[in-house]
């Protein structure tokens, strides 16, 4: 069955994945419907976990409610429709996706926004010990694995993690909190192919990463490609063996190969190639943005400044194609701040040739990441309307919400809110372990500016 405009007349905007370029977007769809669109969102999950603070969520930095933007709401509230599913097939000369429940959905324009993966193929006989760092809703299962390895019976537990990029050196850092927080005695090894750290960060960032993480007992192997995997152990390519009772595989990101099976046009890595409008080159009607594009056939570096700022664009111009006006173009901008988050309250600052680190960069990361997810965390146009929102739902979704929260209580379940603002209501929240911290409802938050990275 496809279902679509339903014979209004309206045309059909459908965004498939509420990924970070996405948002924007989402939180407009009032705006899309005044301007006589129908909005639909597609996603496996009513939750997008924000790439930027998921370092914290490993290491509980930050909790699972701090990281999370309810997009089903974002849609919803303005009048648009949420199905929870996954696209399996893009069919462009019908203007139809196929879902993995078998429904079909008509667009008229759509945008996609699928994120990356990280492909484990090569590592699938000890997919047992294996978590990838995508999608980033693995860092809650990772969290509670560290922890249940423990020190049992005397065993040092030991930790792989695969990758030198910015995600392996963060895995390491923020690993190695965890273990300290709960005070296990593991060993957190780090093997990277290349010969330096953050291979494409200047020589200053690559000397301080590497130094900061020897300096915390992190055991760094360079040169040191793993290339074979078994239950209890990683082997390089010289033979060298590596113990591990967990291992985090922080290398491969790359796009889901949809694109490349419902024949559109794909960059090297399978990401769908797009021009300078983030627009496909094969099918005018998709556009793209995120992690799972190839903007004019390349893949840019895979950080979430570039998906934020493709945001507005695509908002723009999904309309201004339905409409036949001038679209705008996408410049990614040659420089950008990018922050690693060290695990203990420390950062360390990337920004062009700059190069800086310690509790100032932290801060700088932290205030931009919680500055940000404001934007979108049950976000109110008018009085109420949170709270009317959670009085419509359903058992199910209030359980999807949030486990043992009721009613109007989930509306800041999803925020992790510290700062009473305007009257705030503190909400008992359960925690897995059973005792309860507080949660803060900050009702008709308002509008607050985009952070300015650049």
């Amino acid at each position: 069955m496809t279902t679509g405009n339903g014979g209004t007349g309206r045309k059909t905007i459908v965004f498939a994945g509420g990924g970070h370029a996405h948002l924007y977007s989402l939180r407009r769809t009032r705006e899309l419907r005044n301007q006589g669109f129908d909005v639909v969102l597609i996603n496996p999950s009513r939750f997008l976990y924000y790439s930027g603070m998921a370092p914290g969520l490993l290491s509980r930095i930050y909790r699972p409610e701090e990281d999370r933007i309810d997009v089903k709401y974002l849609v919803e509230k303005g009048g648009g429709r949420f199905i929870k599913d996954r696209i399996k097939e893009i069919n462009s000369d019908e203007q139809k996706v196929v879902l993995d429940s078998g429904e079909s959905i008509h667009y008229d324009a759509m945008s996609m926004c699928l994120g990356s993966g990280v492909p484990n193929k090569d590592f699938a006989m000890s997919k047992d010990h294996l978590t990838p760092v995508k999608p980033v809703e693995n860092m809650e299962n990772l969290h509670w694995e560290l922890r249940k390895l423990g020190n049992k019976d005397g065993h040092k537990p030991k930790v792989l993690v695969i990758g030198g990029g910015p995600a392996g050196c963060e895995m390491a850092c923020n690993s190695l909190r965890v273990f300290e927080d709960h005070g296990i005695d593991g060993e957190v090894t780090l093997a990277n192919a290349n010969p330096v750290l953050l291979k494409s960060a200047p020589r200053r960032a690559q000397k301080k990463i590497e130094g900061f993480l020897r300096s915390r007992g992190v055991r760094v192997l360079l040169n040191s490609e793993v290339t074979k995997i078994e239950k209890d152990a990683a082997y390089t390519r010289d033979g060298t063996k590596i113990e591990f009772d967990l291992f985090i595989l922080a290398v491969g990101i790359k796009p889901p190969d949809i694109f490349r099976k419902s024949g559109l046009r794909t960059g090297p890595d399978d990401g769908l190639w797009i021009n300078e409008y983030l627009q496909s080159v094969t099918d005018p009607r998709i556009f793209g943005g995120g992690d799972s594009v190839a903007f004019q056939g390349e893949a840019l570096t895979r950080l979430g400044v570039f998906a934020i700022r493709q945001g507005p664009v695509l908002f723009h111009n999904l309309q201004a194609f339905l409409k036949s006006e001038p679209m705008q173009e996408f410049k990614p901008q040659p420089v950008f701040l990018y922050i690693l988050n060290l695990g203990n309250h420390e950062g360390l600052a990337i920004w062009g040739p700059l190069v800086w680190s310690g509790k100032s960069a932290w801060k700088l990361k932290d205030y931009i990441d919680v500055k940000f997810m404001k934007l979108f965390q049950y976000p109110e146009d008018e009085p109420g309307e949170v709270k009317a929102y959670f009085d419509r739902l359903s058992a199910d979704d209030l359980a999807d919400v949030g486990s043992g929260i009721r009613g109007y209580g989930a509306l800041k379940a999803a925020t992790g809110g510290t700062n009473v603002e305007g009257g705030g209501v503190a909400i008992p929240y359960p925690e897995k372990n059973g005792s309860s911290v507080v949660a803060v409802t900050i009702p008709g938050e308002g509008t607050i500016p985009a952070p300015q990275i650049d």
